[in-house]
């Protein structure tokens, strides 16, 4: 009989598809307390603790004028997981559990501006719980209804019941209706009064941008993910950008009547809840936005088009192109791309000899600032790596060996990324951290003698720092909130010094002689504009013509390439360009590559000769002379109280599931159909998950499964620096049929009830990388059939009924 293959396909294919995330890593070295507040847990490690205190209080801070604005209170206190075992930002929010998950390192991504990240996270994912709660059809416990269609082949052999299957189909339908686009912009948008995020210069880059270049998502488009990286985030932009419209034009109370009106069991698009209350379809909404938005960046274009300066894109292929790297010699140029794929975590390290064009992918899996050996035969970078104990992604710094393509790992564990090398190629400056907070360090060229050059202790961060020529000072992007700042140190540490103004600005790197400093900045601050106009008073005609690269235009919310020149503190602006200007390196030679924002993406471009032109002004020195960084104080506060952490599950969840299951051809009408119930909850941490279900037709032929799956520390194992994850699995189906058999002289029919039960036991470990795993399996099946009573024609007596277990089987499996 073939019913094991049934169990697996029909059974495990819906387990797989709904049971507890899988592949992770575990990490049970961790010991996990939980801070109690009134409406949150906040769950946390050890080496996490200032963090989690600044969660728990901006959690109680904004838990009001959210639930206020939306009407809703979540039914129990929240639980948040904050995690620091990985070098990795985000935030997720399991709004049918009550649950939110954050990790600690604040997000530097390439397609957002720099915001303080953990009052900008916890705003953002707890509006997620409130405001797709407000939206929810069947209430937080019953997510989606699943509807399952099972075919199969016909039997060829008179003992063998039915067929392989050969068709199935698994749909989910959802209980809850919000479109991407409105539930990240409602996030991002969160409170009119809560300003932990805004539409800073990079939002406004992409979208003026795509819409000047013709690469603005459609009203379609933007309801889903499952695009490139570039285009997942287009998905966020346009939605904030068409929430705050909403906001602005109509009132926010329409975010919350929308939300409400998708509440409605019949409601199946977003449409018809905008055009009940917004009194216009959804399309109508979309082109009143654009225009005016358009209207603005059109006016934008005009100003800076007669005088602008790009540059020439030496690379156009992919949309995420960073990180340019000068040789000391001029000839060959690295940069980080992603062309050819989808997404930024698959970028590699380019090299192009700049004298042919000539372009060669030399190492893969990077996305971190390059630095050239003085020789030119290494390459120094940071890039994530697993090989850590129990699985931490952590990110060291490599040099690569570009003549014998070899890589080389010069630290371990030690959370460094962003490395620049000395000019004179001793010593490496990078940025490193943990619990929320990052520093400059430094170390040799080999990755020895680690020394700190800050000592941050209150969530600050630092951003690309770079050496002056000398090896006396570090430049690097600074921010205690929202933007960057240009920041210089002394190699020893000692008094930090930045550049005042309110703009953004970002990126620093010297000149080769040191008398410069280049930079990218949003020219937003009032300062920034007061100079060039200042500066205006000579005609662009007159810059042209004695050679200077000044523009006078105002660029204010654009990211430009500026210059500083440190003796006479004389600011020049380098690009004049529509989309952003990043990341700027200085050849010997005085040639500048930068990476250009365009609707397409990130591009590398360059200009030549950007050292020359530069004025003295020493008018200007007293509104740019460097300030010194008076360092916060942290609140003497008394720290939240902390307890050991007991586990925490979600409330049972609850799937009906409805399965049109046609293995008997005899089965006829309401015979085909299986109704049952899905059920799943789980530890808080993830540390113990259950997941079962049950479905039974008419003549309660039944399929019933459960699964047990532990994630902490396993005796033994856990001893060996090991840890596997444990899983049993339990699983029973029931078939029913009616067989006839010979019984001389005649032939005898009666009911038969096959009953398969199966225990499967495992481990699983990872191996090597995390896309191997090793599982060892233990499975124990025992299956027999009901023979029902039937009547003998030698005697006419009644023959009882029996039970023959045919099958016992003990298997293992080993599989990697």
């Amino acid at each position: 009989m073939r019913f094991s293959s049934v169990i697996l396909l029909a059974l495990l294919s819906l387990v797989s598809r709904l049971s507890a995330q899988n592949g992770e890593y575990t990490h049970p070295e961790l010991e996990w307390n939980t801070i109690e507040t009134e409406h949150f847990l906040v769950h946390f490690h050890t080496g996490s603790g200032r963090t989690a205190a600044e969660v728990a209080r901006i959690a109680e801070a904004v838990y009001h004028p959210i639930t206020e604005m939306y009407q809703h209170r979540p039914d129990q206190r929240i639980s948040i997981v904050l995690r620091d075992h990985d070098d990795y930002s985000n935030g997720a929010a399991y709004f049918y559990d009550n649950r939110i998950e954050i990790w600690a390192p604040s997000l530097d991504f390439e397609f957002r501006g720099t915001h303080p990240w953990l009052h900008n996270v916890v705003t953002h994912e707890f509006t997620h719980i409130v405001q797709i709660q407000t939206a929810m059809k069947l209430g937080r416990k019953v997510p989606a209804l699943y509807f399952q269609w099972l075919g199969y082949e016909a039997e060829r052999r008179p003992d063998v019941l039915y067929g392989f299957p050969n068709v199935i189909v698994s749909y989910p339908l959802s209980a809850f209706l919000v479109p991407s686009w409105f539930a990240e912009g409602t996030a991002q948008y969160n409170h009119p009064d809560l300003k932990h995020d805004y539409w800073d210069s990079h939002r406004d880059m992409m979208l003026r941008t795509a819409m000047l270049e013709g690469t603005l998502l459609s009203w379609e488009e933007m309801a889903v993910f499952g695009k490139t990286s570039l285009g997942n985030e287009q998905s966020y932009n346009a939605g904030f950008s068409i929430v705050q419209y909403i906001a602005e034009t109509y009132g926010v109370e329409k975010l919350v009547a929308v939300s409400r009106r998708l509440a409605s069991l019949p409601r199946v698009t977003i449409d018809g809840a905008i055009r009940e209350e917004l009194e216009k379809t959804g399309m109508e909404l979309y082109d009143e936005w654009k225009n005016a938005k358009m209207l603005s960046y059109r006016t934008v274009a005009e100003s800076i088009q007669p005088h602008r300066v790009e540059g020439e894109i030496v690379e156009k292929e992919g949309f995420g192109n960073f990180y340019p790297a000068f040789s000391n010699d001029g000839k060959k140029l690295a940069y980080v791309s992603n062309k050819e794929r989808d997404y930024l975590s698959l970028s590699s390290v380019y090299l192009m000899d700049l004298a042919t064009g000539e372009k060669k992918r030399v190492l893969p899996g990077v996305r971190s600032t390059l630095s050239f050996s003085p020789d030119g035969r290494y390459l120094y970078y940071s890039k994530l790596t697993r090989k850590n104990p129990f699985g931490s992604k952590y990110s060291d710094i490599y040099r690569f060996d570009l003549m014998d393509e070899e890589e080389e790992r010069l630290t371990y564990g030690l959370r460094a990324f962003n490395p620049q090398l000395s000019q004179d190629g001793s010593k490496l400056v990078f940025a490193f951290g943990a619990d929320g907070t990052l520093n400059v360090g430094v170390c040799d060229e080999n990755g020895k003698n680690v020394r700190e050059v800050t000592t941050f202790t209150n969530g600050e961060q630092v951003f690309t720092p770079a050496w002056s020529p000398d090896g006396k000072s570090i430049a690097f992007g600074f921010s205690t909130g929202h933007k960057q700042s240009i920041a210089i140190v002394g190699d020893e540490g000692g008094t930090m010094k930045i550049i005042p103004g309110e703009a953004d600005a970002r990126n620093p790197a010297f000149s080769s002689d040191g008398r410069q400093l280049f930079f990218a900045e949003d020219g937003s601050s009032e300062t920034s504009t007061r100079l060039r106009r200042a500066q205006s008073s000579r005609s662009v005609d007159s810059l042209a013509e004695d050679g200077s690269t000044e523009l006078a235009e105002d660029s204010g919310g654009v990211f430009n390439i500026y210059a500083l020149e440190l003796e006479t503190m004389h600011r020049r602006q380098i690009t004049n360009v529509l989309g952003g200007a990043f990341l700027p390196t200085v050849s010997r030679s005085g040639d500048l590559a930068f990476a250009l924002y365009t609707g397409t993406g990130y591009k590398i471009a360059m200009i030549k000769d950007v050292l020359k032109g530069g004025k003295e002004n020493q008018n200007l020195a007293s509104r740019l002379a460097f300030v010194p960084f008076e360092k916060r104080e942290l609140a003497r506060t008394d720290p939240p109280v902390s307890r050991s952490y007991r586990n925490v599950f979600t409330s049972l969840t609850l799937i009906p599931v409805v399965r049109v299951d046609n293995y008997n051809p005899k089965n006829r009408g309401l015979d085909v159909i299986k109704a049952g119930l899905y059920f799943s909850s789980y530890d808080m941490l993830d540390k113990l998950a259950l997941f079962g279900g049950a479905a039974v037709n008419r003549r309660f032929e039944r399929d019933l499964f459960l699964m047990f799956e532990y994630k902490d520390r396993v005796p033994l194992f856990y001893q060996l620096g090991l840890s596997p994850i444990l899983s049993l699995e339990l699983y029973n189906i029931t078939r029913k049929t009616r067989s006839s058999f010979e019984l001389t002289p005649d032939t005898v029919s009666t009911d038969i009830t096959y009953n398969l039960f199966e225990v499967v036991f495992s481990l699983r470990q990872k191996v090597v990388s995390e896309q191997n795993d090793v599982r060892v399996t233990y499975t124990l099946s025992r299956y027999g059939a009901d023979i029902g009573s039937f009547i003998n024609p030698n005697d006419f007596s009644l023959s009882p009924g029996l039970r023959n277990q045919y099958f016992i089987g003990n298997s293992f499996t080993f599989t990697a």
